[in-house]
């Protein structure tokens, strides 16, 4: 966490001038502290102490701790040798256990990546609970589960599609329709010749005898069908074109964002396609209810309310979407090791104290669930870049030089560097596991 937080040259003049900034609130200039403090504290690793902890354990992690990390809360937590609860708790002091090892990220960071996962950890659930109940479900249900769920998904698929496709269709059709020049009329089967007429005046335009029709119903029949040709339609045209493509650009970001595309088990795809059910039936009754046209206030007020229940309910399929995901390993890089050395590709990186630094940006949007990290080197006694071609080294470069305007409008921008501890002669692969940075040991290839 220091090496994050002062970064490269901050820990640098901390070795030369045994000196830090004042990290106090409130506090300015330098304080003094030895650098041995942070030398010597890489001798210990709490997470190795935890495993002897076989006692249940419940960690509570402060919502906005800016010194605690999210990741090492959760890399204890599996560390523990008893059974252990993570909860996250807005405002609410950290039970923290010391001598963890560098390993920083943003306490917003914890359940990020997604909607769902927020609620989950503000419902104060277990994730790993749930993935092992939804697993065993799966051994128990098996095939007949999975036919369930492709139903399920195809249908809410389908559903959502029709709902956020159909609307643009209608307008399009509605603009060749007034683009051809016909309009919309009252029609009725004359009582005098029996033939069916277009009503445009009390007379029938067959046998030009009285229709008989009231007054008051003439009046009505005459506002509604002239007023289709005015102004007034064009306006209601635009105005549903521009409801469509909205939900439909909201449909396709929920659909990418939660993978919709590519379902990883037969809960997630039953849950997904509950998800997308819902969501085309919030367009359907958002639509009737903000919809120009004949619909009183009443029906209005009911297909409001019925919208805001099939949000609520889409709100806890993606909840449950996200528990029945399947936990995924993106590999960043490999590198193998030797004494005090490690090979990356064709180049050798020394190594001092056992460990190597890889250096990573993260990318974070907490409103749409947004999380990247990209790769861009390994540290050790010098600098081992990653090789990109000149628009991605553009792309970096950029987003570090301006992360601080970036992360003002809510597109968070971080540099970090997580040190890793490694033993010589052994091949290793960098992974992201859930947003965190994770190694792991693997054959050599």
């Amino acid at each position: 966490m220091l090496n994050s937080e002062f970064g490269k040259d901050g820990m640098a003049r901390w070795k030369e001038s045994d000196t830090i900034p004042n990290v106090v609130p409130g506090g300015s200039g330098r304080i003094k502290l030895s650098y041995a403090f942070y030398e010597d504290s890489l001798r210990y690793c709490g997470y190795d102490a935890a495993k002897g902890v076989t006692v249940p354990t419940f960690i509570v992690q402060g919502a906005q701790d800016e010194h605690v990390s999210p990741r090492q809360i959760l890399r204890l937590s599996e560390s523990l040798g008893g059974p252990s609860r993570v909860a996250a708790r807005r405002r609410s002091p950290i039970l923290q256990a010391g001598g963890l090892p560098d390993d920083d990220d943003s306490a917003g960071q914890l359940g990020r990546g997604s909607l769902a996962r927020s609620l989950r950890l503000r419902l104060g659930l277990n994730s790993p609970m749930l993935r092992l109940l939804f697993q065993n479900l799966e051994q128990a249900l098996g095939p007949s589960l999975s036919q369930v769920s492709w139903l399920w998904y195809s249908g809410g698929l389908t559903l959502l599609a029709f709902v956020g496709l159909v609307p643009a269709w209608r307008v399009w059709i509605e603009a060749m329709a007034v683009r051809t020049g016909m309009e919309r009329r009252w029609v009725m089967r004359c009582p005098k010749c029996g033939k069916r007429t277009i009503v445009v005046s009390r007379m029938c335009g067959n046998c030009n005898e009285d229709l008989g029709i009231p007054l008051l119903v003439r009046l009505w029949t005459f506002t509604k069908g002239r007023g289709e040709v005015t102004v007034f339609r064009r306006f209601r045209r635009w105005i549903h074109l521009f409801g469509s493509v909205t939900f439909l650009l909201l449909s396709i970001w929920i659909v990418t964002a939660t993978g919709g595309l590519a379902p990883q088990g037969a809960l997630h795809r039953l849950f997904l396609g509950f998800a997308f059910g819902a969501l085309a039936l919030f367009g359907w009754l958002a639509g009737r209810a903000l919809r120009i046209g004949v619909h009183g206030a009443l029906a209005r007020v009911g297909d409001a309310a019925m919208a805001l229940a099939a949000i609520g309910a889409m709100a806890i399929a993606l909840f449950l979407t996200d528990a029945a995901r399947h936990t995924t390993d993106v590999p960043l890089a490999r590198f193998d090791t030797t004494a005090n050395a490690a090979r990356i590709g064709e180049r050798l990186l020394p190594l001092r104290q056992g460990e190597i630094g890889f250096d990573y940006l993260q990318l974070d949007q907490e409103s749409l669930g947004y999380h990247r990290i990209i790769a861009l080197g390994f540290s050790g006694s010098e600098r081992v870049p990653f090789e990109r071609n000149a628009l991605k080294e553009w792309a970096i470069r950029h987003l570090r030089q301006h992360a601080a305007g970036y992360t003002a409008r809510g597109f968070t921008v971080r540099s970090r560097t997580d040190r890793l501890q490694i033993v010589p002669g052994q091949s290793y692969e960098v992974i992201e596991r859930e947003g965190q940075v994770l190694l792991r040991s693997t054959a050599r290839g």
